[in-house]
C-alpha cells in the first residue's frame, strides 16, 4: 500500500516494498488534479455513449422502466432481481404491466464504464463487448462500486436502480444498514 508522508516541508511517496521513492511537490498537485479531472471528463462521455445505446435497446424491446433490486452484507452482496415494464406501444402487455421477458444472449452489447484502480490516474475505463442483460447487471454493480464502495461490507445496504427508458436517466435509491444501540439502565 502506497502512503505520502510529510516531513516538515516536503511531501514523500513510501512505498512498502522500498524505502522513500519520490519528492512530490504541493504545487504539482493541481495540475495532477487538472489532468485527471480532464481523464474522467472523457470518460464519463464515453460512458454516457454506452448508456445511449442501452436506452436504445430496451426502447427496441418496448420497456419502459426497468428495476434492478440489490442487496448486501456480511462482505458479499448480488442482484436480487430485475423487473421489465412494458411502454404503452407494446403488443402484448398493457401500459406498466410486469414483462415476462428473456432478454437477447447475444453479445452485441459494447459497454464502457468507470471503475476504481490503483492506475497512475486514479480510475480507469472499462470496455466489452456484452449482452443486454450482461450490460444491465454491469452497468448497475459498477455504478454501485463506484458511488457507495463497500457497499456489500458488515450490515451492508440495499437499493434499486431505476432506468426510465422514457427519460433516459437511471436512478439509484440506496438504504445504508446499521445497527443501533440503545443504552437502558435500571437499578434494582
Amino acid at each position: 500500500m502506497n502512503n505520502i508522508i510529510q516531513d516538515n516541508r516536503h511531501y514523500y511517496y513510501r512505498n512498502t516494498k522500498s524505502d522513500l521513492k519520490k519528492k512530490y511537490d504541493p504545487k504539482t498537485w493541481s495540475e495532477d488534479y487538472d489532468k485527471k479531472l480532464k481523464l474522467r471528463k472523457e470518460k464519463v462521455k464515453e460512458i454516457s455513449d454506452s448508456n445511449e445505446k442501452l436506452f436504445n435497446e430496451l426502447r427496441k424491446l418496448k420497456i419502459s422502466k426497468v428495476y434492478v433490486e440489490y442487496d448486501g452484507y456480511g462482505d458479499s452482496g448480488a442482484i436480487d432481481g430485475t423487473t421489465f415494464y412494458a411502454s404503452e406501444d407494446s403488443e402484448n402487455y398493457s401500459e406498466g404491466e410486469i414483462m415476462d421477458i428473456c432478454l437477447p444472449k447475444d453479445k452485441c452489447f459494447h459497454m464502457a464504464d468507470i471503475g476504481r484502480g490503483s492506475d497512475k490516474d486514479g480510475d480507469y475505463i472499462t470496455s466489452s463487448d456484452v449482452s443486454l442483460a450482461d450490460a444491465i447487471e454491469h452497468l448497475c454493480y459498477s455504478k454501485l462500486d463506484y458511488t457507495h464502495p463497500g457497499w456489500e461490507i458488515n450490515e451492508g445496504s440495499r437499493g434499486t436502480f431505476t432506468f426510465d427508458v422514457n427519460k433516459e436517466k437511471i436512478s439509484l435509491q440506496h438504504f445504508i444498514k446499521q445497527i443501533s444501540e440503545e443504552e437502558c439502565n435500571e437499578t434494582f
